[in-house]
């Protein structure tokens, strides 16, 4: 009877679910990058939002941070935050197009302003013919250059609007990944509160089997 009390126990033992978060701590490297305390209900995806203002550059933080699991972090435990150059991606990015939107509208205008001058200089050509033949030469030329350039600012405005693009959706691919492995952390919290009920009464079965044993005795 003892071996079977000693065998069931082992079993016990075994399936009981293991307390990872004694696992999963946070050691600061860089002493001089700013510190947090974490607070109850973060994770790393929120505090990157919140810091680098984009919760998908969030393994950032291991440049800063040594985590024994990243998944799990606690409230109380220090975080350090640091300043890298991801931190204002997006803002970059629409900023520049921003800028580039503004640049192109300038160009726009001055190629219009440009071709008024164009028309008056031409008006005047029966004139002063050769002079004002040299000064459209020169504002062909400038209209010229100034087109190539609205042509390259077009250019870098249609490749940074794509960039944007693909970020937007590899940002939504990993809010759809955070979304599934929370749904299987909740089915696995499902299985580890049957594991603990299957314990419970494997345990309670012994403790009843063993006091029975002695009462018949």
């Amino acid at each position: 009877m003892k071996k079977w009390f000693w065998l069931i126990l082992l079993t016990f033992v075994m399936i009981m679910p293991q307390p990872t978060f004694l696992e999963a701590k946070i050691r600061v490297k860089d002493k001089n990058a700013k510190a947090i305390i974490i607070k109850k209900g973060d994770t790393l995806w929120d505090l990157s939002s919140k810091y680098y203002n984009n919760p998908v550059i969030w393994p950032n933080f291991k440049k800063y941070n040594v985590f024994t699991n990243p998944h799990w972090i606690y409230p109380g435990e220090k975080l350090a935050v640091g300043y890298p150059d991801a931190k204002k991606l997006d803002n970059v990015l629409q900023t520049r197009l921003n800028d580039l939107v503004g640049e192109k509208k300038d160009k726009i205008k001055k190629i219009i302003n440009l071709k008024e001058e164009m028309i008056e200089l031409q008006e005047k050509a029966a004139q002063a013919e050769k002079d004002v033949s040299a000064l459209i030469s020169q504002k062909e030329e400038e209209l010229y250059r100034l087109q190539v350039e609205l042509g390259k600012k077009e250019e870098e405005c249609r490749m940074l609007a794509s960039a944007i693009g693909e970020l937007q959706i590899k940002l939504a691919e990993l809010e759809a990944t955070v979304d599934a492995q929370k749904q299987e952390i909740a089915q696995l919290q499902k299985q580890n509160n049957f594991a603990k009920g299957v314990s419970y009464f494997i345990g309670f079965a012994v403790v009843s089997g063993v006091i029975a044993s002695e009462v018949v005795k």
